[in-house]
């Protein structure tokens, strides 16, 4: 398998949001609710990516949102981790 083309983004994004729903996990119970709904989102549209026969354009479409959607959680795991390594 060459390292690009669709298979390869998609398994890429899959494993960027197992790793994120992983940092979530070991958040404290009131910050994870906002964080979890986002990666469910995120999760439903991974899901139509591996299990649905689309059309190209189809397909950009909805990686662009996945893409998104993962850097909204990003983000707001960002300032997170400023915040704790203040001094």
């Amino acid at each position: 398998m060459f390292p690009f083309g669709f298979d390869w983004k998609l398994k890429n994004l899959r494993k960027k949001w197992c790793k994120l729903r992983l940092k979530v996990l070991k958040m404290e119970k009131e910050e994870r609710k906002a964080l979890f709904d986002m990666l469910d989102d995120v999760e439903q549209e991974l899901r139509t990516l591996e299990e649905e026969e689309l059309t190209r354009a189809d397909r950009v479409r909805i990686l662009e949102r996945v893409e998104t959607g993962l850097k909204e959680i990003e983000e707001t795991l960002k300032p997170r981790k400023e915040k704790e390594f203040n001094f």
